[in-house]
């Protein structure tokens, strides 16, 4: 995979110089292998260079959102709205401290509480009687196929910037292509899981990425992309062969383990506690994907993620305390839950420079509007929700 050197600042809505030619965006048909329901930009190379912060606004033209949440029908699989871009951290930018120190993963910490069985038989898919049997597996999964958070001092061609960037554009590239939720957590998960193990030059970054999200498209949907069309959204960086043999490489490196839990297996059971509560289950969700751009939220749990996320869902929306039901459902005591809720606000106070493509596709009616209803609560509200 060859790199394009940036000046400055990357415009994604510029057409695509490869091999002589220039690719619009969004001039190909849809292709068959699954749906594009937004037209998101043809992807530019991953650079070699940090790109400078960039004042990232979206066109005056478009009409500026309501911020009031409205409730929509909560489906597992939703349409995906416009992408708008991509904006990368300073790598000047002072960053608050991590919160790995405050999860000893895997120890029998007095904040972790067992599960309980599931008394509700309303529904037989949730299988009731196995629920806490079903809970404690996917707790020990999860641990087992953690990535290491500090891969990235092994890694000598790549940095934390570059990884902002890759999962910016994996975002753009699971929205054209109407994906589950579950497969971006997945598709991460992967990627983390591999650079833990192997290190790459910078100009296989992208590569990785896109098998990564094939992978785990082919695990999580009922159609996965074709390898064509990867190609063509890569901007022809690789051909169809590369694509296979990156594959291969990557699954035997993650000793064909794919079957990680993701933060959406624990969402739905926290939700029990609030009755799948629609504007805390979007917001939370929202937070979830918000994560996924913060190397230092990697060395924590799938289970953590979700339960952060929701309780910090929940303060955002001013509905309530961290009962005695939300702990058993969840499993964590809200004291376990603080330091990454603290840490999730801070990301929350610069949306455009943290996180740009999740903030502008949750900006959307169909996801309720909830990055910009976090946004227009203010930095001093944001703040003030830290424990």
């Amino acid at each position: 995979m060859s790199v394009v050197q940036s000046q400055g600042s990357m415009n994604v809505d510029a057409p695509i110089e490869t091999k002589g030619s220039a690719i619009a965006p969004g001039a190909p048909k849809a292709p068959a292998a699954t749906r594009r329901r937004s037209q998101v930009p043809v992807a530019t190379r991953i650079s070699q260079r940090l790109f400078k912060k960039q004042a990232s606004e979206v066109s005056g033209s478009q009409q500026r959102r309501s911020i009031t949440l409205e409730r929509v029908e909560d489906k597992e699989q939703q349409q995906r709205p416009d992408a708008q871009g991509v904006l990368l951290l300073d790598s000047h930018q002072q960053q608050p401290a991590g919160v790995e120190a405050a999860y000893p993963l895997g120890s029998k910490s007095s904040g972790v509480v067992s599960p309980v069985q599931i008394d509700d038989d309303s529904d037989p898919m949730i299988l009731p009687e196995y629920q806490a049997s079903i809970f404690s597996y996917e707790r020990e999964l999860e641990i087992k196929f953690l990535p290491d958070p500090d891969y990235m001092s092994r890694q000598s061609d790549l940095q934390w910037q570059y990884r902002v960037q890759l999962i910016e554009w994996l975002v753009q590239v699971h929205s054209r292509f109407d994906m589950l939720q579950e497969t971006m957590h997945l598709c991460v998960n992967y990627l983390d899981r591999f650079l833990s193990k192997t290190i790459i030059p910078v100009d296989q970054l992208q590569l990785a990425g896109t098998v990564a999200l094939l992978l785990a498209s082919k695990y999580e949907e009922t159609q996965s992309p074709a390898i064509e069309d990867l190609v063509y959204v890569s901007g022809e960086a690789y051909t169809p062969a590369r694509i296979r043999q990156a594959e291969l490489e990557m699954l035997r490196t993650l000793n064909y383990d794919l079957g990680a839990p993701g933060p959406m297996n624990f969402l739905r059971r926290i939700s029990r506690a609030d009755h799948y509560d629609v504007d805390i289950r979007t917001l939370a969700k929202y937070l979830i994907d918000v994560t996924l751009c913060d190397h230092r939220f990697i060395g924590l749990p799938s289970s953590i993620i979700a339960a952060l996320s929701y309780r910090a869902s929940m303060k955002l929306l001013f509905r309530g305390e961290w009962t005695s039901k939300h702990v058993s459902y969840s499993g964590y005591a809200e004291a376990m839950l603080n330091a990454g809720i603290n840490v999730l606000l801070m990301v929350l106070e610069q949306p455009r420079v943290t996180h740009s493509t999740i903030f502008a596709k949750y900006q959307d009616k169909r996801y309720m509007n909830s990055s910009e209803y976090v946004r227009r609560l203010g930095i001093a509200q944001l703040r003030a929700l830290r424990v």
